[in-house]
């Protein structure tokens, strides 16, 4: 009926390897990545030769020295810039975001009047700052 159960038990189960622990989510061959490099650190990378594991290596070494690993993906998405964060120097205070934008300032102006009656007819909760 069931042919299994016959079998011992250790032929149902993949032989472990010599290492003793095993990592199922990281596979040994390399991923092609598809985004651009951000850093200087991944561009030395992607242009470092993969190389196969060995039985020999270390699990944590080979990890970090695999150019194309999670881990330096996470650098890259961290600390590379994405384009929301470039540009971002110029930062101006309270004080001059109302005087440059604010109630008094749109009133001395015809078009700074246009803008806030514009806001006001499109039913706006905050015409300015």
């Amino acid at each position: 009926m069931f042919s299994f159960v016959s079998r011992p038990a250790s032929s149902l189960f993949k032989k472990e390897s010599s290492r003793g622990f095993s990592f199922v989510a990281m596979s040994q061959t390399p991923r092609l990545q598809t985004r651009k490099p951000t850093s200087a650190l991944s561009s030395n990378l992607l242009c470092q030769s993969v190389e196969p594991a060995t039985a020999s290596s270390t699990y944590s070494s080979n990890i970090i020295n695999t150019p194309l690993s999670p881990i330096l993906n996470f650098l890259q998405i961290r600390w590379g810039t994405r384009g929301g964060n470039r540009g971002n120097t110029y930062q101006p205070n309270t004080l001059k975001r109302k005087r440059r934008l604010g109630f008094l300032a749109r009133m001395k102006s015809r078009t700074g009047r246009r803008i806030v009656n514009d806001r006001k007819a499109k039913g706006r909760w905050f015409l300015t700052y």
